[in-house]
């Protein structure tokens, strides 16, 4: 993995499974510990990865992921618009890396009291 990253000069990620999910993932965490600053595009033709992006559109909204940690990622349908994108993408500076801005999340309105009380029953 540490070569293929080391080589490349951009990460494409195409519809598929749990090891392209952990794939982008981690080269998107490098990013944000400024491991590498190289462009990370996800193909999502045919709305594949529709869920993922409104999973992290929410977990933005919730406090777990910040909006720059949102740019990290360029996506497209068309895999030209995805070349384009990742050629000319400004990535943003994160040389004091990336954090949570709440410790507890707002959890859409739910007491979190009563959550941690239904998770011990």
């Amino acid at each position: 993995k540490a070569l293929m990253a080391e080589l490349s000069d951009a990460f494409i990620a195409l519809p598929g499974g749990w090891g392209t999910l952990e794939e982008m993932a981690e080269v998107i965490t490098w990013t944000q510990l400024n491991i590498h600053l190289k462009p990370v595009g996800l193909l999502n033709q045919f709305a594949y990865w529709d869920h993922l992006l409104k999973w992290a559109e929410t977990s933005c909204d919730e406090g777990f992921m910040t909006s720059t940690s949102q740019k990290i990622l360029c996506v497209a349908e068309d895999p030209e618009e995805l070349i384009e994108a990742l050629a000319t993408v400004q990535l943003p500076d994160l040389s004091d890396k990336i954090s949570c801005t709440r410790v507890v999340p707002k959890m859409a309105g739910a007491d979190v009291a009563e959550l941690a009380a239904d998770v011990k029953s």
